[in-house]
């Protein structure tokens, strides 16, 4: 019983983290979208690879929840 109150107190730990690196990711895209000063070829290249990665975070923890 103890060790399955762990396992479950380690998957919300886990989500909460990707959830937290997710949001750190947007504030990244935010702030690149609002930059007047970077070219809008880099800010897209930028963008989709901020994307990208927030989808292989979503992936990770949900495979392993």
């Amino acid at each position: 019983n103890k060790q399955i109150k762990l396992h479950e107190k380690y998957k919300v730990n886990q989500i909460k983290a990707g959830y937290k690196a997710i949001q750190r990711m947007q504030h990244v895209i935010n702030n690149v979208y609002k930059d007047p000063n970077m070219p809008s070829e880099e800010k897209t290249v930028l963008i989709d690879e901020m994307y990208l990665q927030m989808i292989e975070v979503a992936k990770e923890i949900t495979k392993r929840n």
